[in-house]
């Protein structure tokens, strides 16, 4: 039997991780929650809490734990915070987890985000500044409200603008991708971008051939969600001829949500 005090303390420990990666300052950083954050929550040990000096020990219910990190968003997000699995978290200007609603009807993949190296990424930015603006028009062109929607990136760092991740570390961060999706069910997915498209489809073909097509991704055996692919908001910046197709992109997944058949 799991303790529920354990699962309490995980769960907290991830929301404060994921606040300061945006930008949450509002809270006094003092010593205890600084400690709190470093500290290791095991099942079947003592669970030790520290405050100015203070210090109070409470025997854990031995069993098994439930992995909060593994089955739920916030979870993984703070996971993604303290993340070692891949050479970029020596690079990284700061870890991006994602940021929507916590029952998001449409999950928005794009590739990764990059800064100048010492320099400020604005809080709460995922696909870059003027990107983060489109997304928010496309969502709206589509009668979504924001909650409705989940905004991440295939790499989970930010990242120096001449850092170029490889295979490896989109594999890596691959299975961060997945697991958000799991955990989060969306009806529709989007993948902004060849990189992200063809990190979940796992396909060669260049976006002008993949994109237009409703692709299933599956979840489980039974189970499977619509997957549309477009292009990136960075692209279309530069390249302005292809919004009307990803207009297009946009009318399917608003048919999607709305449960009409293609």
């Amino acid at each position: 039997m799991a303790s529920p005090h354990l699962d309490f303390l995980r769960s907290l420990q991830a929301v404060l991780s994921y606040h300061r990666t945006i930008g949450v300052d509002r809270y006094p950083a003092v010593q205890g929650l600084a400690d709190f954050l470093k500290t290791t929550f095991v099942p079947g040990a003592a669970v030790s809490v520290s405050h100015e000096g203070a210090s109070e020990k409470k025997d854990a219910v031995k069993g098994s734990f439930p992995a909060v990190s593994r089955g739920t968003a916030l979870g993984i997000a703070g996971e993604v915070c303290s993340c070692t699995g891949c050479v970029l978290h020596t690079k990284r200007l700061l870890p991006l987890p994602g940021q929507g609603g916590e029952k998001p009807r449409l999950f928005i993949v794009g590739s990764w985000l990059t800064g100048e190296e010492g320099g400020k990424i604005p809080p709460g930015c995922i696909l870059g500044p003027r990107e983060d603006e489109m997304v928010a028009r496309m969502i709206a062109a589509i009668h979504l409200s924001p909650e409705k929607a989940f905004v991440t990136n295939i790499i989970k760092c930010a990242l120096p603008d001449a850092c170029l991740p490889s295979a490896e570390n989109i594999q890596v961060c691959s299975g961060y991708l997945v697991r958000q999706i799991n955990a989060l069910s969306p009806e529709v997915i989007c993948t902004m971008g060849l990189a992200a498209t063809r990190a979940l489809l796992k396909g060669t073909q260049p976006l002008s051939q993949l994109r237009g097509k409703i692709y299933p991704f599956p979840v489980t055996e039974q189970l499977s969600i619509p997957l549309v692919p477009t292009y990136h908001p960075t692209f279309l910046l530069q390249n302005p001829d292809f919004k009307r197709a990803t207009w297009d992109d946009l009318q399917s997944i608003g048919r999607l949500l709305q449960g009409n058949k293609l």
